[in-house]
């Protein structure tokens, strides 16, 4: 049975970023997610999950890693063309599938 949280309990799992980093427009995005450690493994699971749930809503991304200049990216492109659509930093999805097991979302 799923325990039921309310929402005081619910704010407080929440993990968030101080505004300082949030708010501030000269940092840039892995500046301010510089501090969230992951494993490869994590990277892995959350793109064949965040793949999984594009697939079960038609949607034609597709997520794979990709290394540049000794970094790990994340390279969305369409399923069906292969075009790229852009790139993410590899600690977005990672991120993105924490906040969904926070709030409890499963698919």
């Amino acid at each position: 049975m799923a325990k039921t949280l309310n929402y005081n309990d619910f704010v407080s799992q929440i993990e968030l970023p101080s505004t300082e980093k949030m708010f501030n427009a000269d940092i840039s995005a892995e500046q301010r997610n510089a501090d969230i450690t992951f494993t490869n493994k994590e990277l892995i699971a959350a793109i064949k999950r965040l793949n999984n749930i594009l697939s079960m809503h038609n949607r034609n991304i597709y997520l794979s890693i990709e290394s540049m200049a000794g970094e790990k990216r994340v390279h969305v492109s369409n399923r069906n063309t292969g075009a790229t659509v852009g790139l993410l930093a590899a600690v977005e999805p990672v991120i993105f599938i924490r906040n969904l097991e926070t709030i409890g979302i499963t698919f």
